[in-house]
């Protein structure tokens, strides 16, 4: 006959939760980051607009990634006020999208990312924190 015991599932729940929280969400902030960060630099190395200032590449950068309970937020951010106008053009000027080039950095690098901290988390979990 098989038992099962289930007495102290409740601080089994606790204690993986408490790991997730410690030890994964961190590390899907640094994925986060680094997803991000690989996007901006995209968009900086590889823009369709001519930058003689120099101005609105230098402002392009990845916002730091914010825990806000299971969630994990990033962003590449580009600063100088006129690059909305840039990225989707105006009534008078054409569009030069250099954003897109930094999404699709980013989603090409964001599975591999959060793979590498999910295996960090697994190996800590595994050599008991």
């Amino acid at each position: 006959m098989l038992k099962l015991d289930l007495s102290d599932f409740d601080g089994l729940v606790a204690a993986w939760e408490h790991e997730v929280d410690a030890v994964l969400m961190p590390n899907l902030a640094e994925a986060v980051k680094a997803t991000s960060e690989a996007g901006a630099h995209e968009a900086q190395a590889n823009h369709p607009y001519t930058d003689r200032t120099r101005d609105l590449t230098k402002s392009i950068h990845a916002e730091p990634a914010r825990i806000s309970g299971r969630n994990v937020d990033g962003a590449i951010v580009a600063d100088e006020y006129y690059a909305s106008f840039v990225n989707n053009g105006t009534s008078r000027s054409k569009p030069y999208p250099f954003m897109p080039i930094a999404e699709r950095k980013a989603n090409d690098v964001i599975e591999e990312n959060t793979e590498r901290a999910c295996d960090r988390f697994c190996d800590t979990v595994n050599r008991g924190g």
